[in-house]
């Protein structure tokens, strides 16, 4: 009965072991306990297993002997001729299991020390926020207050703040500056000559800046209409400089209307005509990042070391399918053209796991639109390394102008003019992103370049970024508008390369490696690496080292 009764309690034991090593892994792993409640666990079993030894060797009783006695009482008030006998273990069984103690403590207190765990309470969000690092201990005795004290509780901290998408978004700002100011910022932008007080050289009555022009500071009058001057008009503008004491050596008319920049006499005067379309032509000079993007498409390999393909010799239109009714599209790039054609305020997120080409299909979207004479200009902004949370926007398109030398205030006057389509590129690689609250402030940072009426914004990113959908719609301000105009965003996900544009991907291939790729790809027990080569960046990657 002895040796029954010891392999009872053996069996118990180990069964007791497996529990506590299962609940361990499931922390470790699915981690649903908060760093304070799980102190709380680990301190009451460590201090449970740990009187289970000390017990015994301070008394001549153990807790086991104890309930062995108290068995074997009910036995015998009941008639059971049963009599459980127990072995004190041995001085050596005892270090035995203090060892083993010691390391199952330590075992605890590493995962505690390395909690890492999206749910913690507001408790444990203060001090992480402040870089402080509570102990065991601590957490221990706070999980235990908020178990026995009245009116104190852990509640639970969400990264996630699930806010409205109006107060992520923002609201759009449609008041626009009178044409006079609009009309002076854009002459100034156009040539550092101009030197413009708007305050103290308006004359409102009158309708014309008193200003300089030059080094020499020669007077200019500049005259601001939302047509073409009438004869009336022009008579106006003359008979102002001859008023003046000093009359201005130069007379200008600035026209918000369309039109070609000239110059008309008129009473003897000259007068410059300028308008609002062509100023904003001019204001850039793109010819630098123009030949960025044409050598980086169109020029450069891919791979100087592996092949003299360029991308624009691999590209192929990517296909997708929009979020709300997974509505197919079969060539991304054309549904695109017609967003940028759409009025609406609604912007853009391109979705897609690794290797699936967002990337090539901005680069590519980027080239196209600078091939076009017309339409918007695309700002490529690469989002890899940057923290925009701690950016203005401003700042954020200051940062994409210093590489080619144009002015961030110009950028912006076109941008706010409905002219640019900002192309936020890679989100998925941003610094500093460690906790949902600093992925919101990234985004909310860049949402305000969205909140200028005309504008155009698309982002591109993989959607694991985010701890969840939730988190997602959040960011990118994915949701359904109350009205058609009010900010929000739509969320279209790029799908892997079908055969027939793997086909078409590898047109520059050698005929052998392309043939046996395909021949691959098609075969059915092959789903693992058609999964592989169906990815733009990972299928140009094989066909390099096919040979």
């Amino acid at each position: 009965m002895n040796e029954q009764l010891k392999s009872i309690v053996i069996v118990v034991l180990t069964l007791l072991l497996l529990v506590f090593v299962g609940i361990t892994l499931y922390l470790i792993f699915r981690r649903r306990y908060t760093r304070e409640r799980f102190a709380f666990f680990a301190v009451t079993t460590l201090s449970g297993l740990a009187l289970a030894i000390i017990v015994p060797l301070m008394g001549n009783t153990s807790i086991v002997d104890l309930v062995v006695k108290a068995f074997n009482e009910v036995f015998e008030s009941v008639g059971v001729g049963i009599e459980l006998n127990y072995r004190e273990p041995t001085i050596p069984e005892y270090l035995l299991a203090m060892v083993f103690w010691g390391i199952f403590a330590y075992v605890i207190y590493r995962i505690h020390a390395n909690w890492e765990t999206g749910i913690k309470t507001e408790r444990q969000h203060q001090y992480e926020s402040r870089s402080i690092r509570t102990n065991l201990v601590e957490d221990f005795a706070a999980q235990l207050r908020a178990f026995v004290a009245p009116g104190y509780t852990l509640s639970i901290h969400s990264d996630q703040k699930v806010v409205p998408p109006q107060e992520m978004l923002g609201q759009l700002d449609p008041v626009r500056a009178p044409w006079q100011e609009n009309a002076a910022e854009l002459l100034m932008l156009t040539s550092k000559q101009y030197y413009i007080e708007l305050e103290t050289d308006w004359h409102g009555d009158e309708g014309y800046f008193s200003a300089v022009y030059g080094k020499e500071k020669s007077p200019i009058h500049i005259h601001c209409f939302a047509e073409p001057p009438t004869v009336a008009e022009l008579d106006h503008m003359v008979a102002c400089a001859q008023q003046m004491r000093t009359p201005p050596e130069r007379l200008m008319a600035v026209v918000e209307a369309e039109g070609q920049a000239t110059t008309i006499e008129h009473q003897g005067q000259t007068i410059v005509l300028r308008y609002k379309n062509e100023l904003l032509d001019g204001l850039v000079d793109l010819r630098s990042y123009w030949r960025f993007v044409e050598e980086r498409f169109a020029q450069k390999p891919i791979n100087d070391v592996a092949t003299s393909l360029t991308l624009a010799d691999m590209y192929v239109p990517s296909s997708g399918h929009w979020e709300q009714d997974e509505t197919p599209i079969s060539k991304v790039e054309d549904a695109l053209m017609d967003w940028l054609d759409d009025p609406t305020q609604g912007q853009l997120a391109i979705l897609g796991e690794y290797g699936q080409g967002k990337s090539s299909l901005s680069l590519r979207l980027t080239h196209r639109l600078l091939q076009q004479s017309e339409g918007r200009l695309p700002i490529l902004i690469e989002l890899r390394g940057k923290s925009p949370r701690s950016l203005e926007p401003m700042d954020i398109l200051a940062i994409w102008a210093k590489d080619y030398r144009v002015q961030p205030a110009a950028l912006y006057k076109l941008h706010q003019e409905g002219r640019l389509l900002l192309i936020f590129e890679g989100f998925d690689e941003m610094d500093l992103v460690g906790d949902a609250d600093m992925r919101l402030e990234h985004f909310r940072k860049l949402w305000r370049l969205a909140q200028v009426p005309s504008s155009k914004v698309l982002f591109t990113g993989r959607p694991n970024f985010f701890l969840d959908d939730v988190e997602q719609r959040v960011a990118l301000g994915i949701h359904q508008p109350i009205t058609p105009n009010a900010p929000h965003c739509k969320a279209l996900y790029l799908q892997n390369f079908s055969l027939e544009q793997m086909e078409m991907a590898l047109r520059a291939a050698p005929k052998e490696t392309r043939e046996s790729i395909l021949a691959l790809a098609k075969a059915p027990q092959n789903h693992n690496f058609r999964d592989l080569v169906a990815r733009p960046s990972t299928l140009f990657l094989v066909s390099v080292i096919w040979d």
